[in-house]
């Protein structure tokens, strides 16, 4: 029997590499790449748009784009505070990411993501309860 890798979709933890550049063939504003991970879909208005960009794909696949720094905010929504590059300006830049891998999560782990998106945002207050590890 052959084994079909697995795809991006819904409740699936995702690994991702970026690298961003000035042009689409250099990515000369990062020095390397940057690796994040994160649950498909757990937000509280269902997937970013950046999450729609990546389902189906699968690991080693990439998805390059080209945004305005101000655009990052709207593809991201409840992952950017674990996003792990932020643009110095509102200049165009290119981005790509990298699918690493793709597993799935334990339900304690999606739970924890969860509970993460539902921080009180700019100024938190820093009380909010935490599960333990």
């Amino acid at each position: 029997m052959i084994e079909t890798p697995e795809k991006i979709s819904p409740l699936k933890k995702v690994r991702l590499s970026l690298e961003a550049g000035t042009v689409p063939e250099t990515m000369d504003l990062t020095d390397r790449p940057l690796t994040f991970e994160f649950i498909i879909g757990i937000g509280k208005g269902g997937l970013a748009p950046l999450e729609a960009r990546l389902m189906e794909k699968l690991p080693g696949d990439e998805l390059h784009l080209r945004l305005n720094g101000n655009e990052l905010p709207a593809l991201l929504e409840h992952l950017v505070s674990s996003f792990p590059y932020t643009p110095q300006t509102d200049a165009p830049f290119y981005m790509k990411l990298q699918i690493l891998g793709i597993t799935t999560p334990e339900s304690r782990e999606v739970v924890r993501a969860m509970a993460s998106t539902t921080g009180c945002g700019d100024g938190c207050c820093g009380t909010h309860f935490q599960l333990p590890e």
